[in-house]
């Protein structure tokens, strides 16, 4: 039986907050991650740093593939072009990663 759904962007906000729960679950209750569609993951505010964002993508890859029956490998440039751009929300990521999936 295949339990995988189209990479939507509701879809892939659901396997992102999924994600931050699964790293909270590692973490004291003092510097839990909020999982909301705005909290800002990357960038100015981020609530990641450079080791949690590291972790938070390996994580993503792999949850990525088992939800949507496909891979997304991120590439140095998607990541350049996230780390560029303005702060990354959870929401904008969701996004952004629907429409790298959908083409």
């Amino acid at each position: 039986m295949n339990n995988t759904v189209a990479p939507t962007a509701t879809a892939l906000a659901t396997v992102l907050t999924q994600v931050l729960q699964g790293m909270n679950e590692m973490l004291p209750a003092n510097e839990q991650l909020p999982t909301g569609p705005d909290v800002v993951l990357m960038g100015e505010g981020g609530v990641l740093d450079s080791l949690g964002i590291a972790n938070f993508l390996v994580a993503l890859e792999e949850a990525a593939e088992e939800r949507f029956g496909q891979p997304l490998a991120l590439s140095d440039n998607d990541l350049t072009d996230l780390f560029a751009g303005p702060p990354l929300t959870l929401a904008t990521l969701a996004q952004h990663l629907a429409d790298r999936m959908a083409g």
